[in-house]
C-alpha cells in the first residue's frame, strides 16, 4: 500500500525489516529491490536485485532489472551478457525468457531484437494472452502497425473476455488512427480491467489525441488519485492539462518525472 501511495522510503523500511528475518520470503526480497529502484537508488537497487539472483538464478524480474540497470550505468556489454547467458542455459525454450529479452531488448531501445524475442515466445506461448499482448506492443514498437492491428483484432476474436486482448487492440488500432474502433475498444477494456491503471491511463491520452481534452482530463484526474505512483498517469494528465491551459500542468509533469520507470518511457507508444 505504500508503494502504490508512492510512498517508497516508508514501503522500502518496512521491507528492509522483514528482509533480513530468517528463511525470508524469496518475494520480500523482489519487492524490496523494485522498491529501492523506484526510489532512485540504482546502486543499491543493483545490489538488491544481485541478491535475489543469488537465491533464484533466473528470477525474470530481477533478470530485467540487473541488466536494465547495468546498462544505464554504461557497462552495456556486461548488461547483454547477463540476459544473452540465461537464454543460453534455459534447459528448454522458455516463453518468460524471452519475456524477459523483450522487455530488455525494448527498454535500451533496439526493437528489432525485442521484437525477435516477442515472437518466439509467442510461439512458445499461444495461448496466453499476456504474451501475445506484448508481440502486438513489439510491433508497434517497431513499427509494424499493420500487422500490429491485425494480430490484435485476431486476438478479440480467441479472447474475447480478456483485458490484455482489448487493450491490445484498442492501442493498436488508435496508433492506426482508426478512432471509432479504437474508441470502443478503450472502454471496453477499462469495464474489463476497472483495477489497471494502464486502462485508465491509455483511455485518457486517447481522449485527448481524439479530440476531447475535457473528458480525458477527468478520466486521468481520476486515475491519477486512484494509482497515485503510476508514472504514465501522471504524464498524460500532464500533457492534456498542457493542452487545456491548466496551470497544474508543471506539477503533474514533475510527478510524471519522479515515478516513470526506464521501462515504461521507452515503451510508450504515440
Amino acid at each position: 500500500l505504500a508503494e502504490q501511495r508512492g510512498d517508497f522510503v516508508a514501503a522500502r523500511a518496512l521491507l528492509d525489516e522483514l528482509a533480513v528475518r530468517p528463511q525470508v520470503d524469496p518475494g520480500v526480497l523482489v519487492d524490496r529491490a523494485r522498491v529501492i529502484e523506484r526510489s532512485g537508488d540504482r546502486a543499491a537497487a543493483r545490489a538488491a536485485w544481485e541478491q535475489v539472483l543469488a537465491r533464484q538464478p533466473a528470477q525474470p524480474d530481477a533478470l530485467f532489472a540487473f541488466a536494465s540497470l547495468l546498462w544505464q550505468a554504461g557497462d552495456e556489454a556486461r548488461a547483454d551478457q547477463v540476459i544473452e547467458a540465461a537464454l543460453r542455459a534455459q534447459p528448454t525454450p522458455s516463453a518468460v525468457l524471452e519475456g524477459v529479452a523483450l522487455r530488455y531488448f525494448g527498454t535500451t531501445g533496439r526493437h528489432a531484437r525485442a521484437l525477435r524475442s516477442a515472437r518466439r515466445a509467442a510461439e512458445l506461448a499461444p495461448a496466453d494472452p499476456a504474451v501475445l499482448r506484448a508481440l502486438v506492443m513489439a510491433l508497434l514498437n517497431a513499427g509494424e502497425r499493420g500487422e500490429a492491428e491485425s494480430f490484435a483484432s485476431g486476438l478479440t476474436t480467441r479472447f474475447p473476455d480478456s483485458p490484455l486482448a482489448w487493450g491490445a487492440y484498442a492501442t493498436a488500432a488508435a496508433v492506426a488512427g482508426h478512432y471509432p474502433a479504437a474508441g470502443s475498444a478503450f472502454e471496453r477494456w477499462v469495464r474489463l480491467a476497472p483495477d489497471d491503471p494502464d486502462a485508465h491511463s491509455s483511455r485518457g491520452f486517447f481522449l485527448h489525441v481524439s479530440g476531447d481534452d475535457p473528458a480525458a482530463r477527468d478520466v486521468l484526474a481520476a486515475g491519477v488519485a486512484r494509482f497515485p505512483s503510476f508514472g504514465t498517469l501522471w504524464l498524460n494528465y500532464a500533457v492534456v492539462l498542457e493542452a487545456l491551459g491548466d496551470p497544474k500542468a508543471s506539477e503533474a509533469r514533475r510527478k510524471a518525472e519522479s515515478l516513470m520507470t526506464p521501462e515504461q518511457r521507452a515503451h510508450l507508444v504515440r
